[in-house]
């Protein structure tokens, strides 16, 4: 799992009171259970817009969360492929970090 990135759309609170982070996998390869995430960075809404190829890394930081599941149309599954919508269950540091618009990067 080499350069997993994952775009998320929205964090949200399960009844049992988890932290689920819904997003998609927008670059690199297939993202899988025990993937583990190591930065958690932003890019400028212009940059978005505009399409701007290899646009600046902002409010970077580092985290170390693990896939402990995915759920892909609410049926749990071992990966999920690039443009794929998913929620995500993770574990480990920094998840306090992790808000709507930011990226999360595995390598």
């Amino acid at each position: 799992m080499n350069n997993v990135e994952f775009y998320v759309r929205n964090v949200l609170s399960t009844p049992a009171g988890k932290t689920l982070v819904i997003g998609v996998p927008n670059n690199g390869e297939t993202l899988a259970l025990g993937a583990r995430f190591e930065t958690k960075y932003e890019v400028s809404r212009d940059d978005v817009m505009s399409g701007t190829p290899n646009p600046a890394r902002l409010n970077c930081c580092s985290v170390d969360l693990v896939v402990e599941r995915i759920d892909v149309m609410r049926k749990e599954v071992q990966q999920v492929p690039h443009g794929m919508t998913a929620g995500l269950s993770l574990s480990g540091t920094g998840l306090e970090h992790v808000k709507e618009g930011c990226f999360l990067r595995a390598k």
